[in-house]
């Protein structure tokens, strides 16, 4: 009885341990493909786990084409426009993430030459 609770115990400690070692996702950049048929949004980063994250894209949820834990690949939603759009990446069965703007597609006049 006495090792059944040790090992209990050992095994609780390793997954507080595993779980308090988590790290959150990092964004490195994003870029989008409007030239695709449907447009496709590529997030570069690190700490985005090995099951399937979620991409909030302006709060509606992405469909993912493919990911890694350092780059995940979403279709954009139909009719998507080069703007500013608020994305949100979160871990497997995390409640939250990170939260950021990006500037997809060419926005603004453009610069001197």
């Amino acid at each position: 009885m006495r090792l059944a609770r040790l090992s209990i115990l050992v095994a609780t400690v390793a997954l507080l341990s595993l779980t308090a070692t988590a790290q959150s996702p990092i964004v490195y950049n994003t870029t989008a493909d409007f030239t695709l048929n449907p447009a496709q949004l590529t997030i570069n980063g690190n700490n985005f786990g090995v099951s399937t994250p979620t991409v909030l894209f302006d709060n509606v949820p992405l469909t993912l084409y493919s990911y890694t834990n350092t780059q995940i690949v979403a279709l954009l939603p139909p009719n998507t426009t080069p703007g500013s759009y608020l994305i949100n990446v979160r871990q497997y069965q995390k409640t939250s993430g990170v939260a950021f703007y990006s500037a997809l597609g060419a926005v603004g006049p453009q610069g001197p030459q």
